[in-house]
């Protein structure tokens, strides 16, 4: 019965800019220089610049790739009604197929490389300079453009926000947390591996299983409706990484993901306040687990406040003072109604952290909920940016490139995507100070912050954030680099740490800095009735620590407890005619293990071994306590135990490649270690069991005739899975 309380709750929707758009204003998506109409147009678009270009590429290369813009007027589904974008699709389709039964041999020719889209009136395929001249004249066709290659930025905003100089001092957000409570959080993206430490939900029956509750891992999944990116996009600017370097804005700082949208239809989702009040309780509740420093919520109501809101919904005023008074800001969005004289609602509370946005560059033209055009540029604020005189801080929210789930990534607008770089500047600045209090940083944001006055209404002034200006307003910058030291565990014990011949003891978490290049030696001590368990971090494993200091680190001391009895030895081996290592897990610490390797354990605690064979060798079995052939086993330490992990080598197969044919070509060999290119005849050794892709590539003026041998048929590409010697051939005719 208390879920019918829902007709008296505010429901929240997600805040990113999409103006309502009537099906009337779906408009052709024309490239530059592009507009065909009738015969005319067609010729214009025939001997266009960019199909010139593209004309040049496929007679020297025989095809070019190009995605190619079809006449289905368009408009963003979340724009459209549910029956709208339903026929909007349905355009979609129709014109895709159109175009597609008319180039039949183009997509037969590289299937795999055609691409249709159900959604967005494109379609992609490799063509050649005869198919391109058709398509210039083809009725369904707007547009042609090439195929470009692209790589993920968010470089732009960080940089305008100073975080780059702030990452270069040695502030990443190491050790701090942030949550964010939106639709969920695809934690398998690259762009956010291992970032997420802790999931929750709390929906309408929407988490897994159909429940209404949930804090198990997997509960943050993303929910199922069109707007649930969202989640996905604004934790990758809080803290998403690559190892190639591009980051959101705090790229060490790790995420509690907390989902509370509810799907009503295939495009529209919806939160309550008592949802989202259960998810800032959850945050509260793991005050003592992880260093949280801001809690981001890009939502808000679609009604506007030009005044504190505070006696509105007193229960979440309570719990954003609840989290504040223990040191975690509540960092959310002004909403993006284009109002100049109020905020949504709750960024309105006087306790909370309000964003509102501003453009990192010109990215074009504007629009606004009422639909009028306006002019961007950098640290403008944006068209449909809520403002008042109370709002915190302004943040870039237009035009940023973050993260959407299944490993994709988008470019969205919106107070929104401002809000999570306030957030991950929290986490920055409260690694610099990790005693400073909600309002010690803010004052530091607003108060180093370029001034930006609104130009909708000039009685607005907000400090843009500026972050190393922020960083800079704690004290000197001294050159020195921190080391973030955690105790964890159920145990006590004491930290010390001894750089360059003096020492200093840590018994909680604590952070110490040093001079690039000091060498830093950690020594842990567990007092009565604990033991040390391991470290994590910067060190691993039980052995002892040291640091040489070349950027910000962290490093985490387990403690456990010990139970009645002493602790118990395990020792893990390693045999067989194959190699590989075993993974110790207890106590939330992982050690690898080599050989032979024995450590003590709590009585009573579960330890969970996982074996990593290298490659070309697989696991033959478990001895001991553990026993059959899967890769993990747990065993509970009663007493002192042993257990052998078994590697065997798999036998070696031979694979040779060749050629036949009057054509010429070659063969693309993949594998799991990566993909090498035969042009002539080839041979390689494989393990028993390796997965082999096999992609046939016609030169210029040659086309592929089919396979022989391990591989059949006439399709280009070709899947084998190697359990004996042979060969292959490709005939180019």
């Amino acid at each position: 019965m208390l879920r019918l309380f829902w007709v008296l709750v505010l429901l929240v929707s997600v805040v990113w800019h999409q103006a309502p758009v009537s099906a009337a204003q779906r408009v052709l998506l024309t490239a530059e220089g592009q507009s065909p109409e009738g015969t005319a147009g067609a010729m214009a678009l025939r001997s266009s610049g960019t199909v010139g270009s593209l004309r040049a590429a496929a007679q020297q290369n025989g095809t070019v790739r190009v995605i190619v813009g079809l006449r289905v007027p368009f408009a963003p589904a979340m724009s459209l009604s549910t029956a709208e974008a339903r026929q909007q699709d349905g355009e979609i389709a129709a014109a895709a197929t159109a175009v597609s039964q008319r180039f039949t041999a183009a997509i037969a020719r590289a299937p795999d490389r055609t691409r249709t889209y159900a959604n967005v009136p494109f379609i992609a395929l490799d063509v050649t300079p005869a198919e391109l001249d058709r398509l210039g004249t083809d009725p369904d066709v707007l547009s042609i453009t090439p195929d470009m290659v692209l790589t993920t930025k968010l470089m732009e905003s960080a940089t305008l926000v100073r975080a780059p100089e702030t990452w270069a001092a040695g502030y990443t957000g190491r050790g701090q947390t942030i949550a964010v409570i939106d639709t969920g959080i695809d934690k398998h993206h690259p762009f956010l591996s291992g970032k997420v430490v802790s999931e929750a939900c709390y929906t309408d029956r929407a988490c897994p299983g159909g429940g209404s509750s949930s804090t198990a891992s997997g509960s943050a999944r993303p929910c199922s409706a069109a707007n649930c990116d969202h989640g996905t996009h604004v934790a990758g600017i809080v803290a998403g990484r690559l190892p190639s370097g591009l980051s959101g804005i705090a790229p060490d700082a790790r995420i509690i993901a907390i989902q509370v949208f509810t799907p009503v239809s295939a495009a529209k989702s919806y939160t309550s306040m008592s949802d989202v009040l259960k998810g800032m309780e959850r945050v509260y509740a793991l005050r003592e687990s992880y260093n949280i420093a801001a809690v981001n919520m890009s939502l808000g109501t679609e009604d506007t406040f030009s005044s504190n809101c505070d006696r509105t919904i007193p229960a979440i005023k309570a719990m954003i003072d609840q989290l504040k008074a223990a040191g975690i800001a509540t960092v959310i969005s002004s909403g993006n109604g284009g109002v100049s004289n109020g905020i949504s609602l709750p960024a309105c509370f006087s306790s909370a952290v309000s964003v509102g946005s501003v453009s990192d560059r010109n990215w074009g033209t504007c629009y606004s909920d009422a639909g009028t055009p306006a002019p961007t540029a950098t640290d403008m604020v944006a068209c449909y940016s809520n403002a008042s005189s109370m709002l915190s801080l302004l943040a870039p929210g237009s035009y940023i490139t973050s993260s959407i789930p299944n490993g994709y990534y988008a470019g969205l607008h919106g107070t929104s995507m401002a809000a999570p770089h306030v957030a991950g500047a929290f986490a920055l600045l409260r690694e610099r100070s990790t005693g400073a209090s909600v309002n010690t940083v803010l004052d530091a944001l607003r108060s180093t912050g370029k001034r930006v006055t609104d130009y909708r209404n000039s009685r607005i002034t907000t400090p843009r954030i500026d972050v190393k200006a922020a960083l800079d307003s704690f004290g000197i910058d001294d050159g020195k680099l921190p080391i973030t030291l955690t105790l964890a565990g159920n145990g006590r014990g004491t930290v010390t740490f001894t750089p360059a011949g003096s020492a200093a003891s840590c018994t909680d978490s604590c952070s110490s800095r040093f001079d690039p290049g000091t060498v830093v030696t950690l020594a842990a001590t567990a007092n009565n009735k604990s033991y040390f368990a391991g470290w994590s971090g910067a060190c691993t494993g039980m052995a002892g620590c040291s640091v040489t200091v070349s950027s910000a680190q962290s490093v985490t001391a387990m403690f456990t407890a010990i139970a009645s009895g002493p602790p118990q030895p395990l020792l893990v081996t390693t045999s067989g005619s194959g190699g590989g290592s075993v993974s110790i897990s207890a106590y939330g610490v992982a050690t690898s293990c080599t050989g032979s390797c024995t450590a003590n354990h709590a009585q009573g605690t579960q330890v969970t071994l996982t074996a990593a064979p290298v490659p070309g060798t697989v696991l033959s079995g478990w001895s001991g306590e553990c026993r059959g052939r899967k890769a993990s086993c747990t065993v509970r330490m009663t007493a002192a135990k042993t257990v052998n992990a078994t590697f065997t080598a798999l036998p070696m197969f031979g694979v040779n490649y060749t050629k036949a044919g009057a054509g010429g070509g070659s063969i693309d060999v993949s594998t799991p270690q990566g993909t090498t290119n035969c042009s002539d005849s080839c041979s390689s050794q494989y393990p028993a069991g390796t997965t082999i892709k096999l992609t046939a590539r016609p030169a210029p003026g040659a086309v592929f005739g089919g396979w022989s041998g391990l591989c059949k048929g006439r399709k280009a590409s070709c899947a084998l899975r190697l359990r004996a010697a042979g060969s292959v051939s490709a005939t180019f005719n």
